[in-house]
């Protein structure tokens, strides 16, 4: 009933996020690399998906073509070898749409719940639609596949509890009344501090004092705060303004803040939340014996984010039922589409028939008529002509109802 769905896809299970890069094309270069692979193998339409953690070509072909796949990859990039094409998995028909749907309501991420990749789904689509790769099966496949995957964050709890360590430290953030007057420190400049800079704005900080080993990319990152300001980490050890809150990830394998640095006079006025999410830790575990400093390290956040992880899985059960109805409907929609589709000519055929038998059949009856019965019989066979065209229609989708 579904046949002609494929789905070729590759993902950070299977290959190491390295190798993912054979199979990605520019924005740039994808209107003709793509086009000329659609021609090359008969694809009626195609859908291209990349992101940092997955490829998906989700095509739709003649439902009798047999789509060979590493004939496929192989002229999509001539230097797969074949133990990377052996790791590209393939679905067809049910199985295509319903990874489909997985992959959109992220039940096949490496963070289950998260909704970026909804969106990137939804802007490789219109991307594809804009180049002429996309026509009418994957719109209705794309149509349900939004559905669901709204049906999915709105009616699960899929998307609750934060599982990355960053979001759980920000969380202890949002948590704990700091006052946004007082600093907030960083040290380090590296991916994660990048991230935390990300959410700090969104919970009103903007007094940031950012410490890394060199100073550049430390004032990149101060640039984006009203009362950022970039040091060294030389310059730790000169720092003396009371703050309430600090967060550290860095790449050095030893201690940076120590109980000494912490216990300094002019640093002991207010208490302190201080993070580490640095591995090895960064952060001398006796500082947590200081009056007021309150320490949370990475391993501790790390069990959070995995009884959260643990929390969305147990919400893939209700995620897959909503799927499955979704799947359910559209399969009408869809043989109904496909029905009207192979009737569109059903309308031009009546009318050459009703043509014919007004200009050649009954051409010599008619010129005998008045024109008042003229018109009175060209009236019923346009009135025919509209009730024929709706009655194979609608008997179509009574069938598959």
């Amino acid at each position: 009933m579904l046949s002609g769905f494929k789905a070729f896809t590759i993902t950070h299970n299977e290959v190491k996020a390295g190798s993912l890069s054979n199979f990605v094309l520019d924005q740039a270069e994808q209107a003709q690399s793509l086009g000329t692979l659609k021609e090359q193998f008969h694809i009626k339409e195609l859908l291209y998906l990349n992101t940092c953690n997955r490829v998906l070509f989700f095509v739709y072909t003649d439902p009798h073509q047999n789509l060979d796949k590493a004939a496929f990859l192989k002229a999509f990039n001539p230097a797969l070898t074949d133990d990377l094409i052996d790791q590209v998995r393939l679905y067809a028909n049910h199985e295509a749409l319903t990874h489909l749907y997985r992959v959109a309501a992220s039940l096949e991420s490496m963070v289950i719940g998260e909704r970026e990749i909804f969106r990137q789904l939804r802007e490789a689509y219109t991307h594809c639609k804009s180049m002429g790769l996309c026509g009418d099966n994957i719109r209705l496949a794309m149509r349900f596949c939004v559905e669901s995957s709204k049906a999915i964050y709105a009616n699960t709890r899929i998307g609750e509890r934060k599982v990355s360590v960053v979001s759980l430290a920000m969380e202890q953030f949002s948590k704990r009344s700091l006052d946004k007057s007082l600093p907030v420190v960083l040290i380090g400049a590296g991916q994660t501090i990048d991230l935390v800079c990300k959410f700090l704005p969104k919970l009103g900080f903007q007094n940031i004092r950012i410490f890394n080993r060199t100073i550049e990319k430390a004032a990149l990152l101060a640039e984006q705060f009203q009362e950022g300001k970039a040091y060294t980490l030389n310059q730790l050890d000169q720092f003396n303004e009371p703050f309430q809150a600090m967060i550290v990830c860095t790449a050095s394998t030893e201690a940076i803040i120590t109980k000494e640095l912490i216990s300094r006079p002019t640093l002991q006025s207010t208490s302190k939340l201080i993070v580490d999410l640095s591995i090895p830790f960064n952060v001398e575990k006796s500082v947590q014996d200081l009056d007021q400093v309150e320490l949370i390290t990475v391993e501790e956040l790390q069990e959070i984010a995995k009884e959260n992880i643990s929390f969305r899985q147990n919400e893939m059960e209700h995620a897959m039922a909503i799927i499955s109805e979704r799947l359910e409907e559209f399969k009408t929609i869809y043989q109904q589409r496909r029905i009207e589709r192979a009737m569109e000519d059903v309308p031009k055929a009546i009318k050459k028939i009703k043509d014919r038998a007004v200009n050649e059949v009954f051409q010599k009856e008619l010129a005998e008529l008045d024109a008042d019965t003229q018109a009175l019989f060209i009236k019923a066979l346009d009135y025919m002509e509209k009730k024929c065209i709706g009655i194979p229609m609608k008997a179509a989708k009574n069938i598959v109802k």
